[in-house]
């Protein structure tokens, strides 16, 4: 049987991307309309690795950095994969992919000083300001914080349950005094069962990103990612 790229891609994103966390989903399907670009109108079993290294190629054209292209490259992976379970695919072309020419980012080390803090939550905006406050409180990751519920906050034990982790064990996070005060502030949008949600729509934000990005242009802090 032939299955073409973007066949591939549809069937990829109605029976495999639902199983992912929300935020894997998102980031997936942002690599696949890329990718698209490259692959579609091709079947799957007739690329080889020569279209995956013009890809690379035209990517590193493009000004990305050898870590976001690894990021585009794990996607394209995890689709030949799916086609390899489904039997549309003998071997996934990416198995023996040379990717030395796309060296792992160093370790990244930077640490926010208390001018700056103050200065960030001054410049961010209402819905922004308590999910920065709770990051830096407990350590949370952004994906972690967005998806939120407000049956894992318990405030009489001053404490948040996980369940859904990076590393698929549950954890207990404290919560410190702060967090507590930011918690109680925090408005319940609606019926919904998230903590930051988006008032308009109940549902929880997708991504802070360009929030972020906006508040530390306007505090003028450089070099600053929401993980740091």
């Amino acid at each position: 049987m032939k299955v073409s790229f973007d066949v591939l891609c549809r069937e990829y994103q109605q029976q495999h991307l639902p199983l992912l966390k929300p935020d894997t989903r998102y980031n997936y399907l942002q690599h696949i309309e890329a990718l698209k670009d490259q692959f579609a109108g091709r079947y799957i079993d007739e690329v080889r690795k020569s279209h995956i290294a013009e890809f690379v190629a035209k990517k590193k054209r493009d000004g990305l950095k050898p870590a976001t292209i690894r990021r585009y490259l794990a996607t394209l992976s995890s689709l030949f994969s799916f086609a390899e379970r489904s039997g549309w695919l003998i071997q996934n072309p990416l198995a023996r992919f040379d990717k030395r020419s796309l060296p792992e980012s160093p370790p990244r080390t930077r640490f926010l000083a208390r001018t700056e803090y103050r200065r960030l939550l001054s410049a961010a905006e209402p819905h922004l300001k308590p999910i920065i406050e709770v990051a830096v409180e407990t350590g949370l990751r952004q994906g972690e914080l967005l998806g939120l519920r407000w049956g894992q906050v318990d405030l009489d034990r001053r404490e948040i349950r996980l369940v859904e982790t990076k590393s698929k064990q549950p954890r207990v996070v404290p919560l410190s005094d702060r967090a507590v005060a930011v918690f109680v502030a925090t408005s319940r949008i609606g019926d919904s069962i998230f903590v930051f949600a988006n008032p308009r729509t109940g549902q929880r934000y997708k991504t802070v990103k360009r929030a972020f990005q906006t508040a530390c242009k306007r505090a003028g802090i450089e070099d600053l990612r929401f993980h740091d």
